[in-house]
This record gives structure tokens, sequence and C-alpha cells, in this order.
């Protein structure tokens, strides 16, 4: 456990936590000294919600001049399965997680998009319980940090300035633009933050240590709104 405490930075008081939020129940199962309180899901229960939290008091830091509905689309982008999976695989949480000799022998395994989401909030809350609520806020804003400054995710590189432009152009006959609205930091820390506009309406907003990755984060909040309206 040593290893995946260094990657995630968290040292453990009480390593059972640990092991708790990395153990399925079909592992349980199979162990006559373990039940099913044994496995992470009431971990997962509990993380699901601290998770939520955190993450909606960080956007509602990072984004003091967004109204409600943009800053819910944003979490609903960060917070859901498929990223939180995404997040699980970049610290190789899968290599990590007990599974019944059943559940392994399944196609996918530890590798399976839901186990490992599922897992990832159980982390959170072992977090969570063993050192307070400061202990998961840092792991979860560096966790999070990249998204915050719009960097694509390595695992999904898109263009979301190009998918808007078809979008848009295919709905309305309109196209985006973009307009630089806020700069702040250091010079070598510089954050922009930027606005993607169709006719008088801002329909996303985003930040990034470079403009293009900003303006890459705004169109993919804006995709999300239109989307949501369907």
């Amino acid at each position: 456990m040593s290893v995946l405490e260094k990657v995630i930075g968290y040292r453990f008081s009480n390593l059972n936590l640990l092991e708790q939020a990395l153990s399925h129940l079909s592992f349980c199962n199979e162990q006559k000294h373990l039940t099913e309180d044994s496995s992470y899901e009431r971990l997962e229960f509990l993380g699901d919600a601290v998770l939520e939290f955190l993450v909606s008091e960080m956007l509602f830091q990072a984004f003091p001049d967004e109204r409600e509905g943009c800053l819910t689309r944003l979490r609903t982008a960060w917070v859901n399965k498929k990223q939180l999976s995404r997040m699980a695989r970049r610290i190789n949480l899968g290599g990590y997680i007990r599974l019944g000799r059943g559940e392994r022998g399944q196609r996918g395994g530890c590798r399976k998009s839901s186990i490992l989401a599922d897992v990832y909030e159980a982390l959170v809350a072992a977090i969570y319980l063993d050192g307070g609520i400061e202990a998961a806020r840092k792991f979860i804003a560096e966790q999070f940090a990249g998204l915050l400054q719009g960097e694509p995710d390595s695992e999904d590189v898109q263009d979301y300035k190009s998918q808007l432009q078809e979008l848009l152009q295919r709905r309305d006959g309109q196209l985006p633009s973009y307009r630089l609205v806020n700069t702040e930091g250091p010079d070598h820390r510089r954050i922009f933050q930027v606005e993607v506009v169709a006719g008088a309406t801002v329909m996303g907003t985003g930040r990034g240590s470079s403009k293009k990755a900003a303006e890459q984060s705004a169109a993919r909040q804006a995709l999300a709104f239109l989307r949501s309206r369907g």
C-alpha cells in the first residue's frame, strides 16, 4: 500500500480504511473473516457526497462570477462515472483493487470503468475519515487541478472548439467568438479566463494556463450547456 500512498500523496494512520476502500464485495464474500460491510460500498456512498461537496466548493471559489446553472453543469461534467474512472486510471487504482476470483475472471475486471469510479469515491471517503476534511480537500485539489486549468485529458484529447463551431453552425448558422476577460497570477504561472460568445449570449467560461487551453475549456462548457438543452 505504501506505493499507492506515495502516488496519492497521503499516508494513512488507519490502513484498514484504505484496505476497505480497495475491497470489492466479491473479494469479501470469499474471505471467511470478512463481511459484506468490509467492502468499499459504504465508503463509496460517503465518498460520493464528500466529492460533490469539495468539487462544488472548488468551483464556487474558482468562478466567483458564474451563476448557479453554469456551476452545476461544470460539477456534472467533473463528477460522473466516466470522469472519475479516468482519475482512477491516472493513479493506477485498478492495480490495487481486491476482487474475488469470479469477478477477476469476468471481462474487464478491475479495468471496468464502473468499478474504478466506485473505488475512487471510496478512496475519497477513506482519506476523509482518516485525515479529516482538509486532507480530502488537498487530495481533490491536486487531482482536479488539471480540469480547473482547462488542460485536456490525456485519455480523451478532443478539439472542443471545432465541435462547438460545427454544432452552432448546424443549429443556428452562427460562429462562436472568444474573448479574454481576466488574467491572474505571476508571469510564470499565469491563468487566463476566457468567455465563448454566440450572438449576444455567453455560452461558457473557461480557465487555463494558456489562452488556447482556456478557450478549449470554455468551448467544452458551452457544449455541455447546449447538449443539456437538447
